[in-house]
């Protein structure tokens, strides 16, 4: 709503998440094929506030979907990642981080609560040689604002 004119586009297997790899932890385990999205409610609570023509679903793997679009997409002001386990989240990143425009937001879900969220952002932010200061939204989310790294001092 706060971008009228703006794209809006989703990835979501719509089948529960992925089964967690090696780098995953403990808490995952067991977590695999649940927290099932619907596509259906996804796309009527975008209709609540927004105009629905502006929004496109991508249902299939990450590792299915994200590339392929990824032409398609364009420039990306908001970056919202909600990719739970390591491998999806670094996938994410490694295709759409690219894409995200200067000043715009990253935003990690899962960075407070799985520690393989936690290392394929941190990994892959240290790759990226992006230093900007990481925020805490609340116990899980963490975003970051691409480019505004403090300057360092002369």
């Amino acid at each position: 709503a706060g971008a009228p004119k703006r794209e809006v586009w989703a990835f979501d297997s719509f089948q529960g998440l992925p089964t967690p790899g090696e780098l995953d932890g403990r808490q995952s385990e067991g977590l695999g094929g649940e927290l099932i999205a619907s596509e259906q409610k996804l796309r009527a609570g975008f209709e609540r506030f927004a105009d629905p023509a502006r929004l496109h679903v991508r249902a299939g793997w990450f590792e299915e979907t994200l590339e392929v679009a990824a032409d398609e997409v364009g420039p990306v002001a908001v970056l919202h990642c909600d990719g739970d386990w390591y491998d999806s989240v670094l996938l994410t990143l490694e295709v759409m981080y690219p894409l995200v425009s200067p000043a715009g937001f990253v935003v990690i879900d899962d960075y407070g609560t799985f520690p393989g969220a936690q290392r394929a952002t941190d990994e892959y932010r240290l790759r990226a040689g992006d230093s900007a200061p990481l925020r805490r939204i609340d116990h899980t989310g963490h975003y970051w604002r691409k480019g505004t790294a403090p300057s360092a001092a002369l």
